[in-house]
């Protein structure tokens, strides 16, 4: 297994990913430059782009890469540790196996020594020399006894250390836990800031792609000015943008497309709606009667149904604040709607 150390040492290597980046940043203001010289919008969407992907790239790259060597040095630590309790354990339990296993010889010898004192109490005359004998290893016995018990104390010692040690490797290991899972947050919160940056980068090209798609009709519209279907294009376009200054030019392009072709359905229909956003509200029943009237007469039956429903919707709305001449338009749409 490689050390910890190693593991950092291998971190301080550069990648190729991190040169991808410093030279994406310069391309980046490179191509900004280039962009206010040129005035050309669309150069700075490139770079930027590549910029935002390679960054997003490096940071998934990077989290990954410090969420593997944290890994490797729980692992290595867990192991470790465990390893050198286990031996220790281990040792501990071999030598209270063999204190035990004296302990039990000592108590079988020292029976023994008790019968035969008690055998030879009768044959004391006799078998002094060999009741000295026995004392003498009867109290070596003891002392060994003795010895064995300061070592099984020790031994007991030794447990309750390696029982702490092993509570403090637990706590360092919910400490670990800890730190990893905060690390597993701040790699989420990354993940959220880089998703908002490529919505952001997103939103910006669909801008982009709108305001080309303007340019190009207004090019159209100049070098052909009665082509109808390039107003209506460009008010429709324009109207996604959603913008305040935008209402006057989008309606202004959509009276034009009519002006050039006075059945067109679906420029009346976009007149309409747009006049109710705006509050003109009569300005708009009227257009969409029209809208309703040219569809109907096209044959598209699921657009007229729509021109109606609005239609009358807002005919509803303005019918207490109409005059009584404008209040002869509900025959108007009934015999129009039937």
């Amino acid at each position: 297994m490689q050390s910890p150390k190693e593991t950092n040492g291998r971190t301080k290597t550069s990648h190729w990913l991190d040169l991808a980046e410093t030279l994406a940043v310069v391309s980046s203001i490179g191509g900004t430059v280039a962009a206010v010289v040129s005035q050309q919008i669309a150069m700075v969407m490139i770079p930027l782009s590549l910029t935002a992907t390679i960054n997003l790239a490096n940071r998934r790259r990077q989290t990954g890469k410090m969420l593997e060597q944290q890994r490797v040095e729980v692992s290595l630590l867990i192991q470790q540790n465990t390893d050198s309790m286990r031996n220790e354990l281990s040792e501990a339990q071999q030598n209270n196996e063999q204190l035990q296993l004296k302990l039990d010889e000592l108590h079988e010898q020292d029976t023994q020594a008790s019968e035969a004192l008690q055998g030879l109490t009768t044959r004391t005359t006799q078998m002094g020399e060999e009741i000295s004998s026995l004392n003498q290893l009867q109290d070596q016995n003891h002392s060994s006894l003795a010895a064995l018990s300061e070592q099984q104390r020790s031994a007991v010692t030794q447990f309750d250390d390696l029982s702490s040690k092993m509570e403090d490797l637990h706590n360092a290991i919910a400490l670990l836990q800890s730190t990893t899972l905060d690390l597993s947050n701040q790699v989420e919160t990354q993940q959220n800031q880089s998703q908002l940056i490529a919505a952001q980068t997103k939103g910006v090209q669909e801008l982009l792609e709108t305001l080309r798609a303007i340019d190009t009709l207004t090019q159209a519209i100049s070098d052909e000015p009665n082509v109808a279907e390039s107003f209506y294009q460009r008010g429709v376009i324009r109207k996604r943008l959603q913008r305040n200054e935008d209402q006057e030019t989008v309606m202004n392009d959509f009276s034009r497309a009519i002006q050039l072709k006075p059945s067109y359905a679906e420029a009346y229909f976009e007149r309409g709606i747009m006049a109710s956003e705006l509050g003109q509200k009569q300005r708009a029943v009227d257009d969409l009667h029209v809208a309703a009237k040219l569809f109907f007469e096209a044959g598209q039956l699921d657009q007229y149904e729509k021109a109606r429903e609005v239609s009358l919707n807002l005919h509803d709305l303005v019918s207490e604040t109409m005059s009584n001449e404008e209040s002869d338009d509900p025959m108007l749409v009934e015999n129009l709607f039937g």
